[in-house]
């Protein structure tokens, strides 16, 4: 009867015990399962600009602004993004594709006493290296006049450079529209197009003039490359200033600057040889205007530059360039005398 009694308390102790260890191994498992489930990391995607100089940074900023309120629970403003520290796997921004990385931040707040749940963010990152920036193409003009029938014409020599973050050389793929006849006086253009590797295209027109060289008896010169260099210098002042741009006289316009121009040489003055206002010149070629004509005159200067920098210098011609209403300018020189009309 006593060994009957034996076998059945050690048979009970033996229950007892594989229950407990039952509930060892479960809670054992729904540890692993718990620890599984932290260990899995969240992939985050960052993109950057090819050939960025600051990827590092946009890095940073992006996974500290995803992943802060995610992980920690805090507001990502109340982070010192400069002041966090992170270490990041090798990572090449020259090329465009995608690139996955190994990331881990140790997170600063901007307030000390502010508490952070997670004070080391580690993750994933996909890093997509993308180009969505176009070519930068420059024209070393805004405009050009060509002389009819004596000037021969090349829009390639117009291209001051072209430019892309892909830092490809655009150059040699540049496209060129033009409908140019430099036999026919007219106005046309010509349409530069670049077009980088991922498809960015840049366009810039530049316009271009057809017409006869106005040259007017005593020389004086009223068309050419360097008037419409100097219509270009006058019209960026104006942009600086807030002001619209000029546009350069019709021919008979441009006529009347040429006499000016020839009659103002060795006598600097605002009535011309025979003593009548200069705005008789205008009238003569039958211009006519809705603000009353200003003249300039210097033959101060050797260059384009210099001539316009005089006028800028003297307050009362300076203001005559930059009236705000006015919408015409006629340009023009004999010799080292310089010329010009607003109106």
């Amino acid at each position: 009867m006593k060994a009957k009694k034996l076998v059945l308390t050690a048979a009970c102790i033996l229950v007892v015990l594989c229950g407990s260890l039952s509930e060892n191994i479960q809670e054992v498992q729904a540890e692993e399962t718990t620890t599984t489930q932290t260990q899995t990391e969240t992939v985050r995607t960052v993109s950057v600009e090819v050939n960025s100089t600051d990827a590092f940074d946009q890095i940073k900023t992006a996974v500290i602004q995803n992943a802060v309120f995610e992980e920690s629970g805090v507001d990502p403003s109340l982070v010192a993004i400069e002041k966090c520290e992170m270490t990041i796997g090798a990572i090449d921004t020259t090329k465009v594709g995608i690139q996955d990385i190994n990331v881990m931040i140790n997170v600063k707040p901007i307030n000390e006493s502010t508490l952070l749940i997670k004070q080391t963010i580690t993750t994933k990152v996909s890093l997509h290296i993308v180009d969505t920036q176009a070519p930068t193409l420059g024209l070393t003009k805004d405009s050009v006049r060509v002389q009819l029938n004596q000037e021969e014409f090349n829009p390639w020599d117009y291209i001051e450079y072209v430019i892309d973050n892909s830092k490809e050389n655009l150059y040699d793929t540049l496209q060129l529209e033009s409908n140019v006849d430099t036999y026919t006086e007219g106005d046309y253009f010509v349409r530069y197009t670049a077009t980088d590797s991922s498809g960015n295209k840049t366009e810039i027109e530049l316009p271009v003039k057809v017409s006869k060289k106005i040259v007017v008896q005593g020389g004086g010169v009223g068309s050419g490359d360097e008037i419409t260099y100097m219509l270009q210098l006058i019209n960026n002042v104006r942009s600086e200033n807030g002001l619209s741009a000029l546009s350069l006289a019709d021919e008979a316009g441009q006529t009347a600057i040429a006499i000016r121009a020839s009659e103002s040489v060795g006598d600097v003055s605002h009535r011309r040889p025979d003593g009548s206002h200069y705005k008789t010149a205008l009238s003569d070629q039958g211009v006519s205007w809705d603000h009353s004509p200003l003249e300039i005159l210097t033959c101060s200067g050797s260059t384009v530059e210099a001539k316009l920098n005089w006028w800028l210098n003297s307050p009362g011609h300076r203001s005559i360039l930059l009236q705000p209403n006015y919408d015409t300018i006629a340009i023009g020189y004999s010799g080292n005398m310089w010329a010009a009309i607003v109106y």
